[in-house]
Formats: structure tokens, sequence, C-alpha cells
């Protein structure tokens, strides 16, 4: 398998602020929701 992963990561949602910055949280509403992150959807799916 191969993933291309450009969206929210677990360290983007543990930190949010220093990684993203709060005008670019804000100005697109991003939601940080660790079970949505491809790690934890892979890990659902039986991978690890």
């Amino acid at each position: 398998m191969t993933l291309i992963d450009t969206g929210i990561g677990l360290q983007d949602i543990a930190f949010p602020e220093k990684r993203i910055g709060q005008p670019a949280i804000e100005a697109t509403g991003f939601q940080f929701h660790e079970d949505l992150s491809a790690v934890k959807q892979l890990e659902r799916l039986g991978y690890s």
C-alpha cells in the first residue's frame, strides 16, 4: 500500500496553534479529530 497523506496529522492535532497557526485555523475551519487522521483510519482497517 502507498499512502500520500496531505491532511492534518497527529502532530498537527496535538499542537495546532504551533504547527498550523491560529489565523490559518480560523480561516479554514480545520477540525482536529485524531480518529479522522490517516494513521488512525488505517489502524481501524487492520494495518499497523
